[in-house]
């Protein structure tokens, strides 16, 4: 129950920090859209701002990490429940199995000491060495940058779209009628 519990409350947790980012992200006036760039390895239809492509890299590292932290907590936690289940019953493995749950336990501890010591800055070299060849990352920012330009291309008003150009009529009065009516 205590997994399900931590397992649920980092989940909340990432969730509402990239929320809060990807609100931030879509709040930020400038975004400029049909970038001309080959090169660009996100989507050649879309391009953010300077400042929106860092959050979803932001973005995309928290997640990156948090799930690795995640994943090796489960696994630390299965591990430690098997041991549970199975203590007392093999006399002659209780020792072996619970020398091996303390190994897995600090492998854990290692992992998510790493991967807190892998968000700050300075740790950014090593960050893209130690994830620059997983599909995981590339697919979330590719999902999070096209969510967060088709949220920018709903939340902008029909009279600033390009092509569209409203004119205000001058024959009009202010009264409702003119006066040679």
């Amino acid at each position: 129950m205590v997994v399900v519990d931590y397992i649920a409350a980092v989940i909340l947790l990432i969730y509402l920090f990239v929320k809060r980012l990807f609100i931030l992200a879509t709040t930020q006036a400038a975004s400029i859209f049909g970038s001309n760039d080959p090169n660009n390895k996100l989507s050649i239809d879309l391009q953010l701002s300077a400042s929106q492509q860092k959050l979803v890299n932001l973005m995309t590292k928290y997640c990156m990490l948090s799930l690795m932290a995640l994943v090796s907590s489960c696994i630390s936690g299965a591990f430690n429940l098997v041991r549970v289940v199975l203590r007392g019953r093999d006399h002659n493995n209780d020792f072996y199995i619970g020398w091996f749950s303390i190994f897995i336990v600090n492998v854990d501890v290692c992992v998510n000491v790493f991967c807190l010591c892998l968000q700050f800055k300075f740790s950014n070299h090593w960050y893209e060495w130690c994830c620059q060849h997983v599909k995981l990352e590339n697919s979330m920012k590719i999902y999070l940058s096209t969510k967060l330009a088709s949220k920018r291309a709903s939340r902008t008003p029909p009279a600033f779209s390009p092509g569209v150009v409203k004119v205000k009529s001058t024959s009009a009065s202010p009264f409702g009628s003119s006066a040679d009516e």
